[in-house]
């Protein structure tokens, strides 16, 4: 198996560290989630220190409560125009709250826009 460079390990590593931190979980509790008996491991995930098989991406985003796809960077948020990192996870775990909730969460966003361009 090739070894991923180094700076997409780190960017796979940040995304884990943002999404279990977003649900304010430690690593020994994702750890646990995965079936590990210790964390280290997802340390040296979440710091670039290991290599991360696909079978365990696949793990890793199901015990985070997300799809594969949102551990990998998003080249369309680069800072031009592209929403930012916090945001676009927001967006993510709000899109699977219910009607109620989501319209909840639209009123409070445009309150806050309108309330900035006014």
């Amino acid at each position: 198996m090739a070894k991923r460079p180094k700076e997409l390990l780190l960017a796979i590593g940040r995304r884990i560290r943002k999404i279990r931190e977003s649900k304010g979980w430690t690593q020994s509790d994702l750890a646990e989630r995965l079936g590990l008996s210790d964390y280290r491991l997802v340390s040296q995930f979440e710091n670039g220190r290991r290599d991360i098989r696909v079978s365990t991406v696949a793990r890793l985003s199901s015990a985070l409560g997300t799809v594969p796809a949102d551990l990998f960077p998003d080249a369309s948020a680069s800072g031009r125009g592209g929403i930012d990192e916090d945001l676009a996870l927001l967006v993510r775990e709000v899109s699977r709250y219910g009607t109620r909730e989501r319209g909840r969460v639209r009123r409070v966003l445009r309150a806050l826009v309108e309330g900035r361009e006014g």
